[in-house]
């Protein structure tokens, strides 16, 4: 069993503990991601309002995991059909 770690990491200027069993690479790396995005979107719109900036930044996430997973779906189904071509064929 994998036991979670406690981690201090940066996002846009903010200390924030997280609780995670994931690697702490793997934590420090979408910390960064995250941040790098908060920031971007706070360059492109102008804003400096952190909370704004947030909600952008979980809706931009969102947005691109649902992407993420509509493709996983299609390819899945790709596979399935292919699966169903070759077994046909034996």
């Amino acid at each position: 069993m994998i036991q979670a770690k406690r981690f201090d990491i940066q996002i846009y200027g903010e200390t924030y503990t997280i609780i995670s069993d994931e690697s702490e690479q793997k934590v420090l790396e979408v910390a960064k991601q995250v941040d790098e995005l908060m920031r971007a979107i706070a360059q492109r719109t102008g804003s400096s309002d952190l909370k704004k900036i947030a909600v952008l930044t979980a809706l931009k996430l969102a947005t691109s995991q649902s992407a993420l997973e509509a493709s996983l779906v299609e390819q899945v189904s790709a596979c399935s059909k292919l699966i169903s071509i070759v077994d046909q064929a034996l």
